[in-house]
């Protein structure tokens, strides 16, 4: 191996990291050149230097926000009874990545009838798709086919739940039959998990 190839080298690199001197090789990417003439990384970023080429490329990771945006879908669980058909939900799985931030967005529920209930209860496992946001707050609904309730319990006696025709869950323990918008994959391990 020539002395050229032996200073070749690839990895990772965090804004302002220095990976070269000018005079070494020639920048290309997502870099900066300090006062001391030291390249650096402009961005969290893959570099690659050949100095047999005397050639340094730099590439600039891209990074996706932990919030979700409109039409992401978020996986939660709904906490909390708000005013005018809303909920409070604790997000965590944005598209389907784990998050450990603590987002909350407010589900908005809507009712599915005269005199019925919502589509859903406290403390089930719902995936909903984000509608907006509107100064820091982030609404979603269960308004697509891929959305509903991914994992219930009795709210009667606590007992675990079947499924049923047309959108109803029964109680293995109690008997208790109740509605719930149910998503296509409900009680799914791989939808929660």
């Amino acid at each position: 191996m020539t002395a050229a190839a032996r200073g070749s080298r690839r990895g990772e690199a965090t804004p302002g990291e220095q990976l070269a001197v000018l005079e070494e090789a020639l920048p290309m990417g997502d870099f900066y050149v300090d006062a001391q003439g030291y390249v650096r990384a402009s961005k969290v970023s893959r570099f690659e230097l050949n100095a047999l080429l005397k050639e340094l490329r730099v590439n600039g990771i891209p990074l996706r926000s932990e919030v979700p945006r409109p039409g992401d879908y978020v996986v939660g669980t709904v906490d909390e009874d708000l005013p005018d058909d809303m909920y409070s939900m604790t997000v965590f799985k944005v598209n389907g990545s784990e998050v450990r931030s603590g987002i909350s967005v407010i589900l908005l529920a809507g009712r599915r009838g005269r005199g019925a209930g919502p589509p859903f209860e406290l403390n089930d496992v719902v995936r909903a798709k984000v509608v907006g946001a509107v100064d820091g707050i982030i609404f979603a609904e269960l308004s697509d086919e891929k959305c509903g309730v991914l994992w219930t319990r009795c709210s009667r006696c606590g007992g675990k739940v079947a499924r049923q025709h047309g959108g109803y869950v029964k109680c293995m323990r109690c008997g208790n039959r109740e509605y719930r918008a149910l998503a296509p994959d409900f009680l799914s391990v791989e939808a929660i998990s």
